[in-house]
């Protein structure tokens, strides 16, 4: 499995296999053994990726059942031990979700083993919180600084398939111009192609040359644009010129006056 995982374009790699590892199926000195192989293996293929070790979110009828308690508590304490050994040694760029920062509680299971609806909210919430982290991107209310995708024009392109076109192109041709924006971006002319180019002869007489990438996209806002950033558009590339053009859209009811 891990070697699988090490052929993959990944941003952050999740080890969170423990509620599967409790009751003896192995022992605490082989499960800290494949802990360490795994990241070691990791980190030796993708010396960058960050990964980040998840403990057991618990049980919630520990407070009656002793035996429950301890499995979690064993394994947990083994993951700690080896993240702790793994940064004294030098490994870098590892971090921890610990079982507080899930916060599982009596409301969030469903049989004081599996998540119910909020308990996987509490997973989801604690899990976006570290990533966010993990990965530098904001933590925001302001819409304009919260990464999302869109769809506002999906009767003209699918967002989501040019965001993985402009990935390939920009792996397969090292641009060295990167112009990005909205639709009056996308819909000029350029690679990857656009159902529409309305400025052919423009974009060859003054981009061309260039060894361009159009990286626009039609009804792109600030926060859209940060999410196609945040995850890659520019990961594999070192462009000599950006051009960004791109605003917030912003409503707003104007008092006309007699």
């Amino acid at each position: 499995m891990i070697g699988l995982l090490t052929g993959m374009d990944a941003k952050l790699y999740v080890l969170d296999c423990l509620p599967n590892l409790v009751g003896g199926i192995v022992s605490l000195t082989e499960l800290k053994n494949r802990i360490t192989t795994s990241v070691i293996q990791l980190r030796k293929s993708k010396p960058a990726v960050p990964i980040l070790l998840t403990e057991h979110d618990g049980y919630t009828d520990e407070a009656i059942n002793a035996v429950s308690k301890k499995e979690y508590q064993e394994v947990n304490i083994a993951l700690k031990e080896v993240f702790d050994s793994l940064s004294a040694a030098g490994i870098s760029n590892i971090y921890l979700l610990s079982k507080n920062e899930i916060g599982q509680d009596i409301e969030s299971m469903v049989d004081g083993v599996h998540p119910n609806d909020i308990g996987m909210m509490r997973y989801a919430d604690a899990y976006e919180k570290k990533i966010k982290a993990i990965l530098h991107e904001p933590v925001t209310m302001a819409g304009t600084t919260l990464p999302v995708t869109q769809r506002r024009d999906a009767n003209i392109y699918d967002w989501e398939t040019r965001h993985n076109e402009v990935m390939s192109f920009n792996k397969a041709h090292a641009p060295e111009l990167v112009l990005i924006g909205n639709s009056i971006t996308h819909y000029w002319a350029g690679q990857p192609a656009a159902p529409i180019a309305r400025g052919e002869t423009s974009w060859k007489k003054y981009f061309e040359k260039m060894n361009p990438v159009n990286m626009g996209f039609g009804w792109d806002r600030i926060e859209n644009v940060l999410w196609r950033i945040y995850h890659g558009e520019l990961d594999s590339i070192s462009p000599k010129h950006i051009v960004l053009m791109i605003v917030p859209i912003i409503s707003a009811k104007i008092r006309m006056k007699k």
